[in-house]
């Protein structure tokens, strides 16, 4: 016991000073004690269990708490992400027998009343849970209203209850040094949420009838029954005055409409009035019956009309000012875009996509691709060392002196967990979430996962359905305007290992392998081949199958390429001029026969072979030309 803990209980959970709840053997009592440092004390140390009331005698608070009494973790994650949705910082407790708090501190205190408005608006959709302050106010100089047990009770404690857990649910070891970085919530954040809350005025509802299943349209309704109307709209009412009296043949109101109404109230509620002195007393089930009879009214019915604003013509939308996306690397790689990279383990899929990150954020272009646009990039590894991370960093910077235009991040699992925080999960929610606000709050553009098998931990790669939360959050990222690259592994036939739902929504599908004459000292070597593609035709032949190979020359650190195609028929005329029969040559290459004698036919014609498959003189200067450029480029 410390008294640092005792200064950090009091500054996060204390409410009520002049009282406090305990619990007794014929159960919780409140006592009309001071809360003081040794009563706090006694409940750290596990003598006594104390609960601390919310509401000051202003009736503010400085905390609230939301209560789940179930073991229901994914009830937990759903409020989380919703308090983070609106600027809470939640943190869960796992409260003394089961189930959880999730509290939220705040930076000033907060009137009760408008605390309990947001919190019940925002977590409208959670079902049984309870949220403290559970009154507005108090409800007299000499009222409490409703406590909470303290955490860390020094029993439960022991028993791994009333402690604060992370996002995958274990307890964090250190739970004051977790305490004492608590973020809070700003005051100024929960009163612009209330005033974005609309209250329905209150009416009286007494001569009013409900219409279930929604509200009725009433001029639809009135239209179908053949009786005229006039409408007039009011604030808080819509009146429909009849052309003709409902009960009375005798009595008209043509020329005055309005002496027979239908009202509607703004929360669909209905009545009937008339000003003849038989029909004073007619209610909205009068007029229904008379109308309609017994008739259902479910074709009448409004539906709720939200999604009518996102309706867009098709010529209108052809005249809207939509900026085209930012190209960033020329031509498949631009913003709001998904990418899936996949190869064999060891191919080299962590080495060309942060160097793919590291060109970006120089202004440089790779390969054959140039650079558009410098833009800040985060690279997530959910797999290395912090290490090995470092000497492919240090590989790639090797002399290079070309300095950043934006910034190249790194979010390395290990040093995460070294310092205590979440092991990256993306089948987490609440992880999902934190990691989204911290590429939007960081000015993130572009993000790579590397790898799906490591960052989504548990989850069945053949399963849709288990894929389908973490497809929803990249699509999420896109219309954030967030580019992204996955890194997967290779199956045994060659394709992307799992569901192939995972390929449903990406832009770009990248394959990298190994070429057939691969050598483990050639190093960092593989062909790119992209799978799928949505990019204009006239691009594609920058989108052919290239190899790529690290080099190094002179301390600096450059990745040479070549178009596959083109080093194939080079390869091709060479094997034939040593006779090699071309099914060899097809088995060599790992190419078709055919295209190996459309080759020979075209080298035949332009000169370059003789009839019996000789290089000519031309031949010999076009496969030396080729080869002293390769060797200029050093692959």
């Amino acid at each position: 016991m410390s008294i640092l803990q005792i200064e950090i209980f009091k500054s996060l959970f204390s409410g009520r000073l002049d009282r406090y709840g305990v619990e007794t053997p014929k159960g919780p009592v409140s006592v009309k004690k001071e809360l003081n440092d040794s009563v706090i004390q006694e409940h750290i140390e596990g003598k006594t269990r104390v609960g601390t009331y919310p509401l000051r005698l202003d009736s503010t608070v400085s905390w609230c708490c939301v209560d789940i009494d179930q073991e229901d973790r994914e009830l937990v994650n759903m409020i989380q992400a919703i308090l983070i949705e609106n600027n809470f910082y939640p943190y869960v407790e796992r409260s003394r027998s089961r189930g959880y708090h999730i509290w939220s501190f705040f930076d000033e205190p907060v009137s009760a009343k408008i605390v309990r408005k947001v919190l019940s608006n925002v977590l409208a959709e959670a079902k049984d849970v309870e949220i403290f302050p559970k009154q507005d106010a108090l409800s007299s100089q000499d009222g409490v209203g409703n406590y909470v047990f303290a955490p860390l009770q020094g029993v439960s404690v022991k028993q791994d209850r009333t402690v604060f857990v992370d996002s995958e649910f274990k307890t964090y070891p250190d739970q004051w040094g977790h305490l004492s970085k608590i973020h809070r919530t700003k005051s100024e954040n929960i009163l612009s949420l209330a005033e974005g809350i609309i209250e329905e005025p209150k009416i009286d509802s007494s001569k009013m009838s409900q219409i279930p299943d929604g509200s009725l349209d009433v001029p639809k309704y009135l239209i179908a029954h053949n009786i005229g109307f006039k409408e007039k709209r009011e604030e808080t009412r819509t009146i429909y005055g009849l052309s003709k009296c409902l009960f009375s043949e005798g009595h008209t109101t043509k020329d005055n409409q309005g002496d027979s109404a239908i009202i509607q109230d703004t929360s669909g509620k209905l009545g009937y009035q008339c000003f003849h002195h038989h029909c004073q007393n007619k209610t909205w089930a009068d007029a229904r019956k008379k109308i309609s009879g017994d008739a259902p009214l479910s074709q009448f019915l409004k539906r709720e009309d939200r999604y009518s604003s996102a309706l867009l013509d098709a010529d209108k939308l052809l005249t809207l000012p939509i900026p085209p996306r930012e190209m960033i690397l020329a031509p498949w790689l631009y913003l709001q875009q998904i990418v899936l990279i996949y190869g064999w383990r060891g191919v080299g899929k962590t080495m060309f996509t942060i160097s793919c990150f590291d060109a970006i954020t120089r202004g440089e272009g790779i390969g054959p691709w140039r650079n558009e646009s410098s833009l800040s990039c985060l690279y997530i590894d959910g797999e290395m060392a912090l290490y090995d991370m470092q000497e492919r960093i240090r590989i790639l910077a090797a002399g290079k002196n070309t300095p950043r235009r934006a910034p190249l991040m790194i979010y390395s699992d290990a040093q995460a967990n070294l310092l205590g925080l979440p092991r990256a999960n993306l089948n987490n929610r609440g992880w999902r979430t934190d990691i989204k606000n911290l590429i939007l709050d960081n000015g993130i553009k572009l993000v790579a996962f590397d790898n799906i098998a490591s960052l989504a931990p548990g989850l069945d790669e053949n399963s849709k359905k288990d894929w389908d939360p973490i497809n929803q959050f990249l699509i999420d990222l896109r219309f954030s305007g967030i580019s992204v690259a996955l890194l997967h592994h290779e199956n045994r036939t060659g394709g992307q290992r799992g569901t192939s739902a995972r390929e449903d929504n990406i832009d770009m599908s990248i394959s990298l392998s190994k070429p057939q004459d691969y050598q483990i000292e050639d190093g960092c070597r593989f062909i790119v081949k992209f799978k799928k593609n949505r990019i204009a035709t006239k691009e594609m032949s920058l989108l052919q199958d290239h190899e790529f190979k690290l080099m190094n020359s002179n301390g600096r650190n450059e990745w040479a390429w070549a178009p596959v195609r083109r080093k194939n028929q080079i390869e091709i005329l060479k094997m034939l001029n040593e006779g090699i029969a071309q099914n060899e040559i097809a088995n060599s290459l790992g190419i078709t026969k055919g295209f190996v004698s459309k080759v020979k036919t075209k080298a035949t014609k332009d000169g370059y072979l003789t009839t019996k498959g000789n290089l000519t003189k031309e031949g010999l200067c076009f496969v030396s030309s080729f080869f002293d450029q390769e060797d200029e480029d050093e692959f």
